[in-house]
């Protein structure tokens, strides 16, 4: 996983570029705020390392299938499709069993 520390006016954080293997994609919570994945075919999330109250970024570009860690719960939008560029945003409200929730959208072409 590629990082790249990121500082834009007050916001400040570490973004990765995730490659995706076999369908399958990892975000590992600990170690940036900003995934950036590229999809080339439906493609699997799982997160790893939770933190609690965390909120991350996942920035899919593709336009296949995501299939959600059954820990997610989507709460705005509905992904069953990424379409161009996708954003999607997830808080962990709890690190230990653990439960994320999950917003959804697509940028306009």
């Amino acid at each position: 996983m590629a990082q790249t520390k990121a500082k834009t006016g007050l916001l400040e954080g570490v973004a990765a570029t995730v490659t995706p293997s076999s369908g399958a994609a990892t975000c590992d919570f600990s170690a940036a705020d900003i995934f950036n994945i590229t999809i080339t075919e439906a493609t699997t999330l799982t997160f790893t390392n939770p933190q609690l109250a965390s909120v991350k970024d996942i920035v899919v570009t593709g336009e296949f299938a995501i299939t959600f860690p059954s820990t997610v719960k989507e709460v705005t939008g509905n992904l069953a499709t990424a379409v161009g560029v996708t954003l999607i945003q997830v808080l962990c409200v709890d690190a230990t069993t653990p439960v994320y929730y999950a917003s959804i959208g697509t940028a306009a072409a």
